[in-house]
């Protein structure tokens, strides 16, 4: 060859591939999560250019645009020679759910899932020919990038409808609302099913506690399941409004976490803040709590005090109240190690309004 002036076109095409827990490139290879780019590509005659933008979601490639090369006259015996170089860092969001999608995760030691850098660098003498021209030239980076199996646990606390007819609230019931959340007392005057005063409100809460993605090592006898309950009022302290630790004691009446078959037994109740500790020893039928699926599942019961009963507590008031749960599973041998819990909570309003007076359009 022996000619001058001839211009080449140089871009290149980054993938992200998906390889399995063998290694092998799984069938979908799209780009997710719309990450932010940046590149910058450097060569002798032009001055350095690049961009900063966001990946389409589901994209195939990111595509550097091309950069042009001039070819001096040269002949056999004389030797030319160019170089581009591309920097790329691609910027994914941290949010869990956005990282698990575009990054495999590994459930082991032996595990190669994960995602490697695959780039093209194509050329041709046409700038817009550059994408598809078979003049290629491809390399693979061996690392893998990839997320770790989450040692987490996830805790649900839901509020039950209420019977059919509690004996409870009959106005409330002429409603056919049946949660329990709203509390009027006045009208907490057919309780004498429960109470002789009727100053109370029933509640029942079903938990779920899924352990299933923490490892099996929790059931070797060693570790203990730990619930916490606490109870917080709704105040205004000046500053705006803000939950505060009020005691369960003070403004709940049998107050109970119900296990597979009767109720569990508090290990501490200091400060109306309720614990129960259950070891996870022997086999799964023998513990006091229901188990299945990898799930805990348990029910906790009480009566909320209103009316004449609330009024007796000192500091009471109408307000909204939060009852928080907490649950996780710690060494039994030292309760600071374990693994991260979870926490749900219910909101309820204990308050005393005069239907008669409340008029909507």
């Amino acid at each position: 060859m022996n000619a001058a002036d001839i211009k080449l076109y140089q871009g290149f095409m980054v993938y992200l591939n998906r390889y399995d827990s063998m290694g092998n490139l799984v069938d979908d290879q799209l780009i997710k999560g719309s990450p932010q780019y940046t590149y910058t590509i450097e060569n002798a005659e032009n001055a350095a250019s690049g961009e900063s933008s966001t990946l389409e979601n589901n994209s195939a490639y990111l595509y550097i645009p091309p950069v042009s090369i001039s070819v001096p006259a040269y002949n056999a015996q004389s030797i030319w020679s160019s170089v581009q170089t591309a920097h790329v860092t691609f910027n994914f969001d941290q949010d869990d759910e956005v990282l698990q999608l575009e990054f495999p995760t590994r459930d082991s030691e032996s595990s190669q899932a994960g995602i490697g850098f695959r780039v093209t660098s194509n050329m041709a003498y046409e700038e817009d020919k550059v994408s598809y021209s078979n003049q290629i030239q491809s390399a693979t980076d061996p690392k893998r990038y990839h997320t770790l199996k989450q040692e987490r646990a996830d805790l649900t606390l839901t509020a039950l409808d209420q019977e059919t007819d509690d004996g409870y609230d009959r106005n409330g019931e002429l409603s056919k609302n049946r949660s329990a959340l709203g509390i009027n007392a006045r009208y907490i005057d057919t309780g004498r099913k429960y109470d002789a005063e009727g100053d109370y409100e029933h509640i029942d809460a079903s938990s779920n506690f899924d352990v299933s993605q923490l490892p099996e090592s929790i059931f070797d006898g060693t570790y203990t399941l730990i619930y916490t309950l606490e109870l917080s009022q709704k105040q205004d302290d000046g500053d705006g409004f803000a939950y505060r630790h009020v005691s369960i004691n003070d403004y709940l009446k049998e107050f109970k976490v119900m296990g597979k078959s009767a109720a569990l037994t508090p290990a501490s109740t200091t400060g109306g803040i309720y614990t129960y500790k259950i070891p996870l020893t022997g086999d799964p039928s023998g513990w006091p709590i229901a188990f299945a699926d990898k799930q805990f599942s348990a029910r906790v019961s009480f009566d909320v005090k209103t009316g004449l009963a609330l009024e007796d507590v000192i500091g009471y008031r109408y307000s909204n109240y939060k009852l928080n749960m907490t649950a996780r599973v710690v060494k039994t041998a030292d309760e600071s190690t374990g693994y991260e819990g979870d926490e749900d909570h219910i909101i309820y309003t204990n308050a005393k309004v005069n239907a008669q007076y409340v008029t909507g359009n």
